[in-house]
C-alpha cells in the first residue's frame, strides 16, 4: 500500500504495532510488522501477517487443554475445516458441531482432543491424525469435498 486512504497521504512509514488476540482465557501477542502513515496517523497491516499470529496462537492452544466451544472453534478455522468436512472426520453431525461451539452443549472431550490433535500435527508439518480419520472415514487429503490442513477457509 502505497497511499492512505483516509488521508491521501503517501508514503506510508514502517513502523511495528503489538496485536493480540484474545481465545477464553488465553491471550497471544505479538509485535507485527504495520505501515503507519506519518500525516493521520491510520495503520495498516497486512492480512497474511494476521494469519501468521492466529497460526502461532494455534498450537499453545490445542497443549493447553481449555476445551471450550471458543477453543473448539478457533482451532477448526484456523486448520480451514468447514463444519461438514469436521464433522465427516469425527462422524458427528454437524449441527453437532455447530453446538459445541455455540456453547449451547459441552463438546465432546474425545474430539477436542482429535482436533488438538490435527493442530499439533499441522504445526509439526504433518497429517498422521488426518490420515488415521481419513483412513476411517473415507476421506483423502486431496481431491473435491475432502479434507485438507493445507488451506484456510
Amino acid at each position: 500500500m502505497r497511499q492512505c486512504v483516509q488521508c491521501g497521504h503517501t508514503g506510508l512509514a514502517p513502523a511495528t504495532d503489538e496485536h493480540a488476540i484474545t481465545i477464553d482465557w488465553r491471550t497471544f501477542t505479538a509485535e507485527v510488522p504495520i505501515h503507519e502513515c506519518p500525516s493521520c496517523g491510520d495503520e495498516y497491516v497486512d492480512g497474511s501477517t494476521l494469519d501468521a499470529i492466529e497460526s502461532e496462537a494455534e498450537r499453545p492452544l490445542a497443549d493447553a487443554g481449555g476445551i471450550s466451544g471458543e477453543t473448539f472453534w478457533y482451532m477448526r478455522r484456523v486448520l480451514g475445516m468447514s463444519i461438514v468436512t469436521l464433522g465427516g472426520l469425527l462422524d458427528v453431525a454437524p449441527e453437532t458441531i455447530a453446538r459445541w461451539e455455540g456453547g449451547t452443549r459441552p463438546v465432546d472431550r474425545d474430539a477436542w482432543i482429535l482436533l488438538a490433535a490435527l493442530v499439533s500435527d499441522r504445526t509439526a508439518g504433518m497429517t498422521t491424525t488426518l490420515d488415521l480419520l481419513g483412513a476411517l472415514r473415507g476421506f483423502s487429503r486431496a481431491g473435491e469435498g475432502r479434507a485438507s490442513l493445507g488451506h484456510r477457509a
